[in-house]
C-alpha cells in the first residue's frame, strides 16, 4: 500500500534585491499555483517574475529537469499530508532540493498562516543540496547540507499538518532543479514508510518479511502470500485437518482403509 508523496518544482529566478536582515521578518511573497488546470506546459517564462514560489498543496502535474523557468507541482498519492498522530500518514516529511549559484535562501514551511519552522541561508555558493526533515512525530526538524546534518531544531506539538511551503529567492539570483517532497513516515523504524508498510506499528511486518503461517497477520504486506488454507481447498487450519491435501477437509468423502481421516472427523470409520 506504498504511496509517496513527491512535490516536484523547477524554477529561476532573477532578483536583485539585496539581502537584508529585515527580510528575515518580512511576508514572503508568493505564486499562488493555482487549479489543476493553470498546471500544464503552457505556463509563461518565470525569468522575470518578482515573487516567490509557493506550494498550497493539491493535486498538480510534474515537472522535468527541461522545465527549469516554470514551478510545476506532483501530488501523486492523494489528500493533504494528514495529522501528526501514529495511525496517520505524513508524520515525517523530508524535502530535498538542488541549488545553483545560491547568493541566499530562505524556506519556511507552515500549518495555514503559522510558521512551523525556517531556513536562511546567505552564504555565496556555486552548487549546494538541501534536505529537510520536518517530524512531526518526535518534534524536531533537520537540516541537511549535501548529506551533512548542520541543524536540528525543536517544533511545537501544536503543529499536526505541513499545508504550505514558502521559498523566499529574494536575496539575489539563483536557480533550482527539481525539488521533492517525500513523505517518509517510519513510525516502527523497521525501514519502510507507512505507505508500503500495512502494519507501521509492527517492525517484524514489512514487505519481505517472512510469512508466519496460521498466525493471522499478512507478515509480508502481500496478500498473495498465503497465511492459511495453503492447500487452497476453501478450509482454513484447524478445521482443515491436513491444510497440506486438498482432497482432506471437512466435508471430503472418507475413503475407507487409507489411513487418512479425509473428511477430518474421527468419527467416521476408516476402518474396523
Amino acid at each position: 500500500m506504498k504511496k509517496i508523496l513527491i512535490i516536484i518544482i523547477a524554477f529561476n529566478f532573477w532578483i536583485t534585491n539585496a539581502f537584508s536582515q529585515a527580510l528575515m521578518n518580512e511576508d514572503f511573497e508568493s505564486y499562488d499555483q493555482g487549479p489543476i488546470a493553470n498546471q500544464n506546459p503552457g505556463w509563461s517564462d518565470f525569468t522575470m517574475a518578482t515573487a516567490d514560489v509557493k506550494w498550497d498543496g493539491g493535486d498538480f502535474t510534474a515537472c522535468t529537469e527541461q522545465d527549469n523557468n516554470r514551478a510545476y507541482l506532483s501530488y501523486t498519492s492523494g489528500d493533504n499530508v494528514e495529522s501528526r498522530v501514529v495511525v496517520s500518514s505524513a508524520t515525517q516529511m523530508q524535502l530535498d532540493l538542488h541549488v545553483v549559484n545560491e547568493t541566499g535562501f530562505h524556506i519556511r514551511f507552515n500549518q495555514d498562516n503559522e510558521n512551523i519552522f525556517e531556513y536562511i541561508n546567505s552564504i555565496n555558493i556555486q552548487e549546494i543540496s538541501y534536505k529537510f526533515i520536518i517530524d512531526f512525530y518526535n518534534l524536531k526538524a533537520e537540516v541537511y547540507i549535501n548529506d551533512t546534518l548542520v541543524q536540528t531544531s525543536s517544533i511545537e506539538n501544536n503543529y499536526t499538518n505541513l499545508t504550505s511551503i514558502d521559498f523566499s529567492n529574494s536575496f539575489g539570483k539563483f536557480k533550482l532543479g527539481c525539488i521533492y517532497l517525500t513523505d517518509i513516515t517510519d513510525i516502527d523504524n523497521d525501514g519502510y514508510t507507512i505507505y508500503s508498510d500495512c502494519d507501521d506499528n509492527n517492525p517484524d511486518v514489512h514487505p519481505g518479511a517472512t510469512e508466519i503461517v496460521y498466525n493471522g497477520i499478512d507478515d509480508d504486506c502481500n496478500p498473495a502470500t498465503l497465511d492459511n488454507d495453503l492447500d487452497q481447498d476453501g478450509f482454513n487450519s484447524p478445521a482443515d485437518c491436513d491444510d497440506n491435501n486438498p482432497n482432506v477437509h471437512p466435508g471430503a468423502t472418507e475413503i475407507v482403509y487409507n489411513g487418512i481421516d479425509d473428511d477430518c472427523n474421527p468419527a467416521t470409520l476408516d476402518n474396523d
